[in-house]
């Protein structure tokens, strides 16, 4: 348990279910120790996985642990709040039960400079044109031919609302975007976001760096598929 001793020498004492986490942290101490990605995006690929397993555990000791490393609150909390994009309301909103349990966000923190700007389907426009580039315009039409609210919601709400946000960069949310992604199998989904990602700047082997941790929670018939998956668009 070398990982969550560096990283979190005192979990046990920080919250009941950390306790739990123990027999967690000899299944990922390798993996986590050995991973190319930063440690703010690490426990932001955990977050995400936690959330989309329903792992309290996992969240907990993710949640502690950016708390004791002094690492970004609100970037953490960005990446709770906009998993609800891709796993619903009651998924964020027990997760922020949790992160508030453990990590409430600062008294002085408002989220006044986020919606007086009022204009989403501009800043959601120029998001999305920018992750699916030549694609945007079929992408469009195809969400129109789907539902007409589909592409309003999309465009104002998913990436002018929520992805669009300051406190965590574009490319920062792919991340946490793909390692949900990588967990449900939504596999035109997952495809398009890590050409999202690639559009964004960021770089294949952070792509794998994610994967790498996404297989220690997924069986052997779906690491293969996802494997397939990736080796399509990395």
């Amino acid at each position: 348990m070398a990982y969550f001793r560096r990283f979190y020498p005192d979990y046990r004492k920080v919250h009941p279910t950390m306790f739990a986490a123990a027999d967690l942290a000899e299944s990922l101490d390798e993996k986590l120790t050995d991973s190319g990605l930063p440690r703010g995006d690490l426990h932001h690929v955990l977050c995400a996985v936690a959330i989309a397993l329903k792992h309290d555990e996992l969240l907990h000791f993710c949640i502690a642990s950016v708390k004791y490393h002094d690492l970004p609150t609100e970037s953490m909390y960005e990446v709770l709040l906009q998993s609800h994009l891709f796993l619903g309301f009651p998924a964020m909103i027990e997760a922020l039960r949790i992160a508030h349990q453990v990590c409430p966000l600062p008294q002085d923190v408002s989220d006044d400079k986020q919606s007086e700007s009022g204009d989403h389907r501009k800043s959601g426009e120029e998001l999305c044109s920018q992750i699916y580039r030549e694609h945007y315009s079929s992408l469009v039409k195809f969400t129109d031919r789907l539902h007409p609210a589909l592409t309003d919601w999309m465009i104002e709400h998913g990436y002018g609302r929520v992805l669009s946000r300051v406190p965590l960069s574009p490319q920062r949310r792919e991340i946490a975007i793909l390692s949900i992604l990588m967990i449900t199998g939504y596999e035109r989904q997952l495809m398009s976001h890590v050409r999202g990602f690639s559009n964004l700047g960021g770089e294949p082997n952070i792509v794998w760096d994610i994967f790498d941790i996404i297989t220690l929670f997924i069986d052997q018939e779906q690491r293969e598929q996802r494997t397939e998956i990736l080796r399509q668009v990395v």
